[in-house]
């Protein structure tokens, strides 16, 4: 995730000094340029400006927010009565049923996903 911050005074960008920030409470770093942030899980960075007059930003505005590029892990549940050799048979695997799936990723939630049962695996 790539993270710019724009500073802004009231008598002009210009007359801001300089721009620091903190990623997720290490050393305090000089901004010169947009910054790349990685890594899943929760990240907080907080920033501050100064002006040529020496106005600081008090206390340091931050922000939090979540990387999360760890794909869903789908773990189906099959209810019903299971059939012979292990197998389940109707109704869970009628022509033309379907069943819902609901993955979860491990920092939020994703949605839904319908899942439908093939016409041959159907046909028993």
């Amino acid at each position: 995730m790539t993270v710019t911050l724009i500073a802004t005074d009231i008598d002009g960008p210009s007359d801001v000094a300089a721009t620091s920030y903190r990623l997720d409470g290490g050393s305090v770093v000089s901004y010169t340029a947009p910054f790349t942030v990685a890594g899943n899980g929760t990240h907080t960075i907080s920033f501050a400006s100064v002006d040529r007059a020496l106005n600081a930003e008090t206390p340091p505005p931050s922000q939090t927010f979540k990387i999360d590029t760890t794909p869903p892990v789908i773990v189906p549940q099959i209810t019903g009565s299971l059939g012979s050799n292990g197998w389940y048979g109707a109704p869970f695997l009628s022509h033309g049923s379907s069943r819902t799936l609901t993955p979860a990723s491990r920092l939020q939630q994703v949605a839904a996903l319908p899942l439908s049962v093939p016409t041959l695996l159907a046909s028993a």
